[in-house]
């Protein structure tokens, strides 16, 4: 299915590159496929940025679907804050959610009867997730998810980024963007959509220390959770084939 590239400017005044399906009436379900960084945190440090979204090879596969890729690219190396931007000033996360929300309305417009899905790994697991709860998503697909920002500071090498987000801010304002997904689940603002989990147990710093906290979490505050917890596989995307996205997609 062919994408195309657009823009869109958020009341906050910032332009977000995006890309979304040619078709976006009449599909199975709509996708909202969050990019993770584009490098890990050592490259990242070194080497410059590339403006890479990611999804595409579902979406020019999945033809019942229609599909929006989306990125995070603000923070220290312009591709990522955890989907929010800075602790005092959450200027990407009200974007994204404008970009959803009218996105949402377009679809609904002549297809009411679409299905919303997050989709996303690492970062982009965690913003599937967040924007599920803020945008009423029917349901998130969680890869490899960073869950807990605070976690991804002290075990996964993201301090300098989250450091990056948090200058000037207030102890207040940053808890509450360390804490912004958990607060998210437990404030009861709406029906959590359905999640769906993968992970490997190998995961050092994300699986033991992010994804089973968030599961409990979620399920204690009446979320369902559906989880394929692997043995190997480590923080990569071994696991998840197309076809496996694609079988977890139709259960969802």
């Amino acid at each position: 299915m062919a994408l195309k590239e657009q823009e869109f400017i958020s009341s906050n005044g910032h332009t977000l590159r995006y890309f979304i399906s040619d078709e976006i009436r009449n599909k199975r379900a709509h996708i909202f496929w969050f990019s993770a960084f584009t490098r890990g945190p050592l490259l990242g440090r070194l080497l410059k940025t590339e403006q890479k979204f990611h999804g595409f090879k579902a979406a020019n596969t999945f033809e019942e679907y229609s599909f929006t890729l989306i990125r995070d690219d603000s923070g220290l190396t312009g591709d990522g804050t955890y989907y929010f931007g800075k602790a005092n000033n959450p200027y990407i996360e009200e974007a994204i959610h404008e970009l959803i929300s009218y996105i949402q309305a377009q679809i609904q417009v002549s297809s009411p009867n679409t299905s919303f899905i997050g989709v996303g790994s690492s970062m982009g697991a965690y913003a599937a997730t967040k924007f599920g709860v803020l945008n009423n998503f029917h349901a998130a697909l969680a890869m490899v998810p960073h869950f807990d920002i605070t976690a991804a500071v002290k075990y996964c090498g993201r301090k300098n980024w989250i450091e990056w987000a948090c200058v000037g801010a207030s102890p207040e304002e940053i808890n509450h963007y360390l804490l912004r997904l958990q607060d998210l689940v437990t404030s009861g603002i709406g029906q959590l959509p359905t999640l769906f989990v993968q992970s490997a147990k190998d995961d050092v710093g994300v699986h033991s220390e992010q994804v089973l906290p968030f599961v409990s979490l979620y399920e204690a505050n009446g979320g369902k959770v559906y989880c394929d917890f692997r043995s190997s596989g480590g923080h990569s995307m071994v696991n998840a084939s197309n076809q496996f996205i694609k079988a977890t997609l139709e259960l969802l």
